[in-house]
């Protein structure tokens, strides 16, 4: 299961984001970010980021470049669970051991920056990573 993210690619402090609706930064991992970079003019492109739930890392607690989500639903699967959670418009799945405490309208932090993630160009469809 996959999710996937419309933005504009933007820099920060030499770090490189998606910017999603300007409603939330997920930060690119510096792997992806120097292939990225090699390829110059990369800062102001609109993107489409993708990540698999298996990816996704879940907190309860607030983590230096882990997104705030609300949690909307779970679902158990044997030893693990997926966590349902949004952030506006935005929807993610993430898989989180069966023991995390899922509440319904509970905020958790999500971990989205991985080197499995991929990056799309939105006017060619072409995968940048």
């Amino acid at each position: 299961m996959s999710e996937y993210f419309g933005g504009v690619i933007v820099e920060k402090n030499a770090k490189l984001f998606v910017d999603v609706s300007g409603q939330s930064l997920i930060p690119i991992d510096p792997s992806i970010s120097d292939t990225l970079r090699a390829q110059g003019g990369i800062a102001g492109r609109k993107v489409t980021y993708g990540i698999r739930a298996e990816d996704v890392g879940v907190n309860l607690n607030q983590l230096d470049g882990f997104v705030n989500f609300t949690v909307f639903g779970s679902e158990l699967m044997d030893a693990e669970q997926f966590v349902y959670a949004m952030n506006g418009k935005e929807r993610i799945v993430a898989r989180a051991p069966m023991t995390f405490p899922t509440v319904l309208q509970q905020g958790v932090w999500m971990n989205l920056s991985s080197p499995n993630a991929h990056v799309f160009d939105n006017e060619s469809g072409q995968s940048l990573v």
